[in-house]
């Protein structure tokens, strides 16, 4: 008899084929009815799809089976298998032989499916349990005709869903009922795996090497770098041949240089003559005349100046205007050239302006700029080019 606290494992952990169990003594009935299997267990819906065949088929085939079917009428065997317990138990046939047509003949089996669906519903999913439920909730729905074309239908249906896995159903439902009946299941041991010892290596003793043995690896390793060597040699060899009086004449050059020292050529060059600005630095309200280049001037080009007038404030407005001189520092030949004119308001005391010089072509110059109004001063030289130039002639190329 089954335990009232018994509690069955869960099928999916439980592994699928052939077992070896030492049964007990078979209590009386055989397996385990439906109702009581539900209680206690519970079933996937691959297992729910073999019960619900096996139920369909026997229906369809048992004469002498009416009215409503329950769980409680439906016994699960030490097989697996799901047979009918109402009317005569022995007397099940293969169902196409001795099929009665006839509605009242035909037992209505809609608890039975129900239950089962509700079972498998409640299961946990796995892989193609979407099919299973679906064709359990097929069957439900056909046998609702109570017809011998609809159960056998239906029993068709759920054996094509369930496959060839139906027989892995009825061993899990097997084992289910070994265990609520009180048999002990066995399971499989795991194989043995036989481990092969690798064989074991004879110790070589080491001694001396062997002298050829370590020339030749000396040698593999070492020809490569001697034959870069040669090619290397071979090459500074040639080049002394072939080049030898160049190579004579180069040294030659080298040893007269070192014996004659560094020769100064910037005392044969005569040093540039100062300029003299044309007038004072400061002047009357002028207190100071600034120039600047503005970028890097070249004599012959034209020369962005900045200019830059400092005046004591008065009361009234100032008129300022300038010119700019160019002197060449070799000739000394002075151009005037024409500036511009600003007027300060009261109370200013500055003048800024940036202008154009055009430079007359020459080797070294100097630019002033000049004010005439409200006095006559002058900025300091701005020598072109910036660093002063020569006026040593360029000695023509050879």
């Amino acid at each position: 008899m089954t335990h009232p606290s018994l509690t069955l494992p869960n099928l999916a952990a439980v592994p699928p084929g052939p077992t070896e169990s030492a049964p007990l003594p078979r209590p009386s009935g055989g397996g385990v009815l439906l109702s009581r299997l539900l209680e206690i267990g519970r079933l996937t819906p691959l297992q729910a799809v073999a019960v619900a065949a096996d139920v369909l088929t026997e229906a369809t085939g048992r004469t002498g089976v009416r009215g409503t079917l329950r769980p409680e009428q439906v016994r699960i065997g030490m097989h697996g298998r799901a047979r009918l317990t109402t009317g005569d138990d022995e007397t099940a046939g293969d169902g196409a032989d001795q099929l009665d047509d006839q509605p009242d003949d035909l037992p209505d089996l809609t608890p039975v499916l129900a239950a089962l669906t509700d079972a498998a519903h409640r299961s946990a999913p796995y892989p193609g349990a979407v099919a299973h439920l679906a064709a359990l909730d097929k069957a439900g729905r056909m046998v609702e005709d109570r017809t011998a074309e609809a159960l056998r239908d239906a029993a068709v249906a759920l054996r094509s869903a369930a496959g060839l896995d139906i027989d892995t159903a009825r061993v899990e439902l097997a084992r289910l009922v070994a265990v609520a009946t009180g048999h002990r299941v066995l399971r499989p041991a795991a194989p043995v795996r036989v481990v092969n010892a690798l064989p074991k290596r004879p110790l070589i003793p080491r001694g001396l090497p062997n002298p050829a043995a370590l020339a030749r690896s000396v040698f593999a390793r070492t020809w490569r770098w001697g034959v870069s060597f040669a090619v290397v040699a071979v090459v500074v060899m040639l080049e002394i041949v072939l080049l030898q009086d160049k190579i004579n004449r180069d040294v030659e050059l080298l040893l007269q240089a070192g014996r004659t020292g560094t020769v100064d050529t910037s005392a044969d060059e005569p040093e540039l003559p100062p300029v003299d600005p044309p007038a004072p630095a400061a002047a009357g309200p002028i207190t100071s005349v600034g120039l600047r280049a503005l970028q890097p001037c070249s004599p012959g080009e034209d020369c962005e100046v900045g200019l830059r007038v400092m005046l004591a404030p008065r009361p009234e407005p100032q008129v300022v205007n300038w010119t700019f001189q160019v002197v060449d520092r070799c000739t000394g030949e002075t151009t005037q050239l024409p500036g511009g004119t600003l007027t300060v308001p009261a109370g200013g005391d500055r003048v800024d302006a940036v202008d154009t010089v055009p430079l007359p072509p020459g080797s070294a110059s100097a630019v002033l700029a000049v004010t005439g109004a409200p006095a006559e001063a002058a900025s300091d030289p701005v020598p072109i080019p910036a660093d002063g130039g020569t006026c040593t002639p360029a000695e023509p190329a050879r």
